[in-house]
């Protein structure tokens, strides 16, 4: 059997906090085509531009509608044209805008768009309005995947047939890992993640907070950085 081939398309070129992208892009089986940088991508993996006209292409972007219009048809025909001759078996979409964006794509060249939604592009009323509820694409994914079942009643209720939704929630690599003896030290918790508010850091403070009222012996360490920090620092000061 032939490997499968696959584009890999991610608006977000070599983002650290996206290890499960990464994931994708090294694990999943068979001949990759990554391409990045926007919904609808404009470089690949490694950089390189897809279209050699971006300085052109910005000078168009600087004038009237009807020019970017052009731009705009242009760069998904070149977006077309180099799918076309990679000759993959199916798209994997990051994001939902991004299955948006190339779900014209896929309808010229007849491919199927397996589209995976991550979080906020699920739910944020702001991208939901924009993307027009992702009406046509819940209508014509192949298929669509979600890392939570709150995620799946979200897109259901969007549209989505329930047979072309797949649950299959993130992961991590238990090799990279070796195994502790929780029987020998007090329980300790440990968050990873950036204080930003989408990860709301004092929420999972004032849980912890709870628990250690009940058994002080508990320990949270937090990993990571961000606007919110200073802020989760007074609170733990407030809370002591």
């Amino acid at each position: 059997m032939n490997p499968l081939r696959t584009v890999i398309v991610s608006p977000n070129r070599d983002a650290w906090s996206e290890t499960f992208i990464r994931a994708h892009i090294e694990r999943l089986p068979g001949e990759h085509l990554v391409l990045t940088d926007g919904f609808l991508p404009r470089r690949f993996e490694d950089g390189t531009e897809i279209m050699a006209i971006e300085g052109f292409a910005k000078f168009m972007r600087s004038v009237r509608l009807r020019f970017r219009s052009s731009w705009q048809r242009e760069h998904q025909r070149a977006v077309t044209a180099l799918v076309r001759v990679f000759a993959p078996q199916l798209v994997l979409a990051e994001y939902g805008p991004t299955g948006t964006a190339m779900l014209p794509v896929c309808r010229k060249l007849r491919l199927p768009l397996v589209v995976h939604f991550h979080g906020v592009d699920a739910f944020s009323t702001k991208l939901l309005n924009e993307q027009g509820n992702y009406e046509d694409l819940m209508r014509n994914a192949a298929a669509i995947v979600v890392v939570s079942r709150e995620m799946e009643r979200q897109v259901v209720s969007l549209g989505a047939p329930q047979e072309r939704v797949h649950y299959n929630c993130y992961g991590i690599d238990v090799e990279r890992f070796r195994t502790g003896a929780p029987g020998q030290v007090p329980a300790a918790f440990v968050a990873i993640g950036r204080f930003v508010e989408k990860k709301a850091p004092q929420l999972t403070l004032a849980a912890f907070h709870k628990a250690w009222s009940q058994d002080n012996t508990l320990r949270l360490s937090m990993i990571g950085d961000g606007p919110l920090l200073e802020q989760c620092k007074q609170y733990v000061d407030a809370m002591e």
